[in-house]
């Protein structure tokens, strides 16, 4: 955009340049430099009305925590990115139907090892410390139907893929987490992309206490890393949504997730393995005992066949992925 300003200018500056010149010759070098001046004082207001008004966009984004849209019952909100997140921070592979939204990233299954599952091979995200404008309280409001992606129609469930399953669409990105970054950023959790099937105990109980405990974990360290998915054992479901024929759901058998921050540009991790069905509270403590379920990254990697942070050196992402934590942080 901004070049094409600046040729446009430069053009009409050089026409009036040649006009002039015509008129007086003796005087061209002269009027020449001015003109370059001019042109280039010109380019660059114009160039800092455009970024104040992008900045000003984003700003507008980011502090707007109501839906302002009625009308829209359905799809997608505007998806505004902004370049301050980085939520595949060290970046996980492989990458095969990528879909970026503002609150989060995801890596849905293209049915390239010919097992279409209709789930997301993984979904990462940034989470930062609650803006202190944000509200409290009741969240915006969500789409009348879970949103069905275009882009992604022949691979991705519908919304009636679910209809009398008995299973809950279970968000991988929580609808409250990406609140944080606007209501329009809220509503596009609601989408099929970012889902993957979930027993209602289970999506209700443990799934949504480790989902709160990142939040909490954002506001105390600043900032944190999710990856998260589901995964089938030898990489085969034996349980699906629909039948033979249909475009069918595979239900995950377990759900992972990792959990990274930086510790003065120390990277501390933390990775579980919940099995996927109701899990209890700890009796004496009416609490869920999430040190339980805690792995090693690595050991992640062998049930999903998916390779994390892969942009450190091979002994640094060795070191960090063979880890497993004795408990979790506070």
């Amino acid at each position: 955009m901004k070049s094409l300003i600046t040729k446009i200018l430069v053009s009409l500056f050089v026409g009036a340049v040649g006009f002039v010149a015509y008129s007086n010759k003796d005087q061209l070098p002269k009027i020449a430099e001015r003109t370059k001046n001019k042109a280039v004082q010109v380019t660059e207001s114009v160039s800092s009305a455009i970024d104040q008004k992008a900045s000003q966009s984003v700003k507008q984004e980011e502090s707007n925590y109501e839906t302002t849209d009625k009308r829209l019952k359905s799809g997608y909100k505007p998806i505004v990115l902004t370049e301050s997140y980085e939520h595949d921070k060290w970046t996980t592979e492989p990458q095969e139907l990528i879909r970026e939204f503002r609150a989060y990233i995801v890596s849905f299954d293209d049915n390239s090892d010919n097992v279409l599952t209709r789930n997301p091979d993984w979904v990462a995200y940034e989470i930062r410390a609650k803006p202190s404008n944000m509200p409290d309280g009741k969240a915006p409001n969500r789409p009348s139907t879970w949103i069905e992606d275009d882009k992604y129609n022949d691979e991705a469930p519908h919304d009636k893929s679910y209809l009398h399953s008995g299973f809950h669409r279970g968000h991988l990105c929580m609808k409250h987490i990406a609140w944080r970054l606007g209501a329009n950023a809220d509503w596009n959790t609601h989408t099929t992309i970012n889902a993957s099937p979930q027993h209602a105990k289970f999506n209700t109980g443990v799934w949504l206490d480790m989902e709160n405990k990142t939040k909490e974990w954002a506001d105390e360290y600043g900032r944190i890393w999710v990856i998260c998915g589901g995964g089938f054992k030898d990489k085969k479901p034996s349980l699906w949504i629909g039948d033979e024929g249909e475009e069918r759901v595979a239900v995950p058998e377990y759900f992972w997730k990792i959990v990274i921050r930086l510790d003065d540009e120390e990277i501390k991790s933390m990775a579980f393995m919940y099995p996927h069905k109701p899990v209890s509270k700890s009796p004496t403590t009416k609490k869920y005992f999430h040190a339980r379920y805690l792995t090693s990254i690595n050991d992640i990697e062998s049930l999903t066949g998916l390779d994390f942070l892969t942009k450190l050196e091979d002994d640094q992402e060795e070191e960090i992925e063979s880890l497993i934590n004795s408990d979790i942080w506070n």
